[in-house]
C-alpha cells in the first residue's frame, strides 16, 4: 500500500466522496491532500503524500462520530483533525469504500435521531 500511486489514492478519495453525497449524507465532505505516516508507534519512519477524505458532520459531535465509527461492527479508524474526521484512503482497498460508506451512513442516522 505504501507503493500505491497516489493518483489511485486520490481516486479512492473521490470515490468514497461521491458514495457519500449520491447517498445524501448530511456532512461537509471534501477530499484533501494528506501524509501518511510510514512505521508505527511514537516515531514515524517517513510521511509519503497520500489523500484523505474529510468529513465536518453537522448535526454531531465529531468525537461521537468517532467513537461510533471504533465500536461499528466493522471498526472503522478515522483521526481528528480540526473538528473534523480525516480518512487516509492510502490503506483502504477498493471493496472497502461501500462499507466504510455504509456504515457513515449507519451512523450518521443513529447519533442524528
Amino acid at each position: 500500500m505504501i507503493t500505491q500511486d497516489k493518483d489511485k489514492v486520490r481516486e479512492k478519495a473521490e470515490a468514497l466522496k461521491d458514495m457519500l453525497v449520491d447517498n445524501g449524507f448530511k456532512s461537509i465532505i471534501r477530499v484533501i491532500e494528506s501524509e501518511s505516516m510510514i512505521g508505527g508507534g511514537s516515531l514515524p519512519v517517513a510521511l509519503i503524500p497520500s489523500y484523505a477524505v474529510e468529513i465536518r458532520p453537522f448535526n454531531c459531535k465529531v468525537s461521537t462520530f468517532e467513537k461510533e465509527l471504533r465500536h461499528a461492527p466493522t471498526p472503522i479508524i478515522s483521526r481528528i483533525e480540526d473538528d473534523k474526521l480525516i480518512f487516509d484512503m492510502r490503506t483502504v482497498i477498493d471493496g472497502e469504500l461501500k462499507i466504510i460508506a455504509s456504515q457513515l451512513r449507519d451512523i450518521e442516522k443513529k447519533v442524528i435521531q
